[in-house]
């Protein structure tokens, strides 16, 4: 009976109890420690993982960890998890640690961060005061309605911009200016509230020259009046010769006939070659469009590998910018990294975005160039060159990405 029983004690798992204390809530500027301590009912080895897990803040990786452990000697450690930014909503989260051996169960405790929320707030550029109409690009000449959506009452908005000469100016928004100068404009604005984050948001929109429509319409009127003009001419000078000779039949001479058809071809060579220009001109204009907005995509792709950086806790004035080297570099719609600049073609796939793996050929060309300002600043100039009718075009933007969330590196 003695031996079954040892044998039977030895197969029977060790109890390890599990004791997790932490505080119950976390302010802007403090780090989650979890302190917990293992105690077990016999000597054992404990195999464990531990976590936090939070609804919408990023988090450390999984820490796991074998411990020896001895019989009613407790084992203390503290887990670092991290430190409650600005930028964390305030929110319930869960700390766990897991064992895999000597048994497998998991022990949890739930924690608040406190931080104030955010809100939403949305720059938009519109056509019309009312904002039925948005656009990101605007026809020279005409009205820009600058104005914002925001997710709380009566905020505070203070708004700045630049026009594309580099001059910036302080405005108030809603706001509304005439479209001056061709090329790029960024609209920076920040909003704030008592109690709420400081949310700053930032867009550009493009002004271009004539409107194509409007462009053709006066390209048609002008082909309609240069044909009305020679069959006027045409027909003073058959007049004028039936008057000189004349003619009492009511046929057509010769030398009418002649005159005639100098008068409707010239006629046609005009029209045909403002047709052509015309049809040109539109080509150019789309063309234009599509420059400006992949120069934009590529601003936008590099300011979302910036802020990839901070949400894996990049911020230090040595990590901020991985990935973001100087150089000349090419990226497409999808990546999340840049690759070196081959001088290749943009190519267009089915559903309409441009990438370099496969799709239609394009004359479109992109060259991201970034340049280290200092440690806190890069500059990024987006680059795009096509051909065209024999005429070689270039489009370019820049911009300066910052690192706001500037912070000493995390132990």
């Amino acid at each position: 009976m003695f031996i079954p029983f040892l044998i039977l004690l030895s197969l029977v798992s060790a109890n390890v109890s599990t004791n997790i204390d932490m505080k119950e809530s976390y302010n802007l500027g403090e780090e989650i420690l979890i302190n917990y301590t293992l105690t077990s009912d016999r000597d054992t080895q404990a195999n464990i993982a531990i976590n936090i897990d939070c609804p919408s803040a990023s988090v450390p990786l999984i820490a796991e960890k074998t411990i020896t452990l001895i019989k009613n000697t407790p084992y203390k450690d503290v887990y670092h998890g991290m430190v409650v930014q600005d930028f964390f909503e305030p929110q319930t989260c869960t700390a766990y640690i897991r064992f895999r051996e000597p048994i497998e169960k998991t022990v949890s405790k739930t924690f608040v961060i406190n931080t104030n929320p955010s809100f939403s707030f949305n720059l938009k550029t519109c056509k019309d005061k009312s904002c039925l109409e948005k656009a990101k690009t605007f026809i020279k000449g005409s009205t820009i309605y600058l104005d914002y959506d925001v997710g709380v009452s009566t905020p505070s908005v203070i708004a700045k911009l630049t026009y594309p000469n580099k001059h910036t100016k302080e405005i108030s928004l809603p706001a509304s200016l005439r479209a001056k100068q061709v090329g790029t404009y960024n609209l920076e604005a920040t909003a704030s509230k008592e109690g709420y984050k400081t949310i700053k948001n930032r867009e550009q929109f493009a002004v271009i020259g004539k409107e194509t429509l409007q462009a053709n319409l006066k390209n048609w009127l002008l082909i309609i009046g240069i044909l009305i003009i020679f069959v006027g001419i045409a027909i003073f000078l058959i007049k004028l010769i039936n008057k000189k000779q004349k003619i009492e039949n009511k046929g057509f001479t010769l030398m009418e006939v002649i005159i005639s058809m100098g008068v409707i071809t010239t006629a046609l060579v005009v029209c045909i070659a403002l047709i052509t220009f015309s049809i040109g001109a539109v080509r150019t204009n789309k063309s234009k469009l599509i420059a400006i907005n992949l120069a934009e995509e590529g601003l936008e792709i590099v300011r979302n590998i910036r802020d990839s950086n901070w949400l894996a806790y990049k911020r230090t004035a040595d990590t901020w910018r991985d990935g973001l080297d100087e150089g000349d570099w090419q990226v497409q719609y999808d990546d999340s990294e840049l690759s070196s600049s081959n001088d290749d073609n943009l190519l267009i796939d089915d559903d309409g975005f441009y990438q370099y793996a496969t799709g239609s050929y394009t004359p479109f060309k992109r060259t991201i160039t970034i340049t280290h300002i200092d440690d806190n600043q890069i500059k990024v100039e987006t680059e795009i060159d096509w051909q065209e009718r024999g005429r070689n075009y270039t489009y370019k933007v820049e911009d300066r990405l910052y690192n706001w969330l500037e912070e000493s590196e995390e132990e």
